[in-house]
């Protein structure tokens, strides 16, 4: 399963509508949280998101991604450890390396006691962060050096098997049903040697997700993303001058929407939305249309989806057979 749990959509400050944004992932079991901002340990537990974690991966060095970690690694000392849905002995952090990472993050780490034997890693963009054995995760470029995005890719899946052809050449039911399926070609007992692209077909793309974490447009962000299946992507305001007055370091709407087209995204959700929008962020809505031909939705706190498995390459027709509740 390759599914993802909006945390916080907020920006600036928590608000009892929003809080500040942060995403958990599951992938196959591999569990990632993107960003800890304060609180996270109890969004978590909201949200339904559990509290094991394999690697926290941060967009920078900020209160809104790290203020909620002393917290979150108290919490989890504080958890029965019989709790299955808890892990307690160990976790990779990934931090953006800047000549300040160090000390930093042996600040966060520093400021509770807690039984959590945390490893850290410092990464910078272009870095490869994680490789497992369905997926890896690399880092993309921000507007600023101190900070990252996340880009998930699944390898490619193996292609349909075809069990009534496989039958019809006369490969008996079993193990070798799943070594031809795996890319190897099996001999039978008669002496003939059956090849895997015989009975099954070429491979499916595997799936892909960006969260860009806090950042203005930037030149190139649009190919770090490109044909992403979704994209969490910063653009909590609007084009309006007169109700944003502090946009620093944030897209708009509009130009997130205008990257996204240009990426060929095929589902686009906002994230880092100012509170003063409301809980229904609808003032975004107008500059997406104008923007973003793909489908888009404006998240609320709690949003859980799953991405689901492709069966070819290129944007999805339908925003259902990218993702569903």
């Amino acid at each position: 399963m390759f599914s993802f749990t909006l945390l916080g959509t907020g920006v600036k400050r928590p608000t009892p509508d929003r809080q500040l944004t942060s995403v958990f992932v599951n992938f196959d079991g591999d569990r990632y949280l993107i960003d800890a901002p304060e609180g996270i340990q109890t969004t978590l537990q909201q949200h339904n998101a559990g509290t094991r974690i394999d690697a926290i991966l941060a967009t920078g060095l900020k209160a809104n991604s790290l203020l909620g970690l002393p917290g979150l690694l108290q919490t989890l000392s504080h958890l029965d450890k019989s709790d299955d849905r808890s892990q307690l002995s160990e976790l990779t952090l990934y931090v953006p390396k800047s000549p300040r990472s160090k000390t930093i993050v042996e600040k966060y780490l520093n400021l509770m006691n807690h039984e959590c034997s945390v490893t850290v890693e410092f990464i910078e963009s272009g870095d490869t962060v994680r490789t497992q054995e369905n997926h890896t995760i690399t880092a993309t470029p921000t507007d600023s050096p101190d900070s990252v995005g996340y880009r998930f890719n699944e390898h490619d899946r193996n292609g349909e098997f075809n069990r009534e052809k496989a039958e019809e050449l006369g490969v008996p039911v079993g193990p070798k049903f799943g070594r031809l399926h795996d890319g190897e070609d099996v001999e039978l007992d008669d002496g003939r040697v059956i090849k895997s692209e015989q009975v099954v077909g070429p491979a499916r793309p595997g799936r892909t997700f960006g969260y860009t974490g806090a950042t203005e447009h930037v030149t190139g962000l649009a190919d770090q993303f490109r044909g992403v299946d979704v994209l969490l992507c910063d653009c909590g305001n609007t084009n309006d001058k007169h109700t944003n007055r502090d946009v620093d370091h944030h897209m708009s709407a509009y130009q997130a929407g205008t990257m996204a087209e240009s990426a060929n995204v095929s589902v686009l959700i906002p994230t880092h939305i100012r509170g003063t929008y409301g809980p229904n962020g609808n003032a975004l809505i107008p500059d997406l249309n104008q923007s973003f031909d793909g489908y888009y939705q404006v998240p609320h706190d709690g949003l859980q989806y799953r991405i689901l498995p492709k069966e070819s390459a290129g944007r999805a027709t339908h925003h259902s057979d990218i993702i569903a509740e």
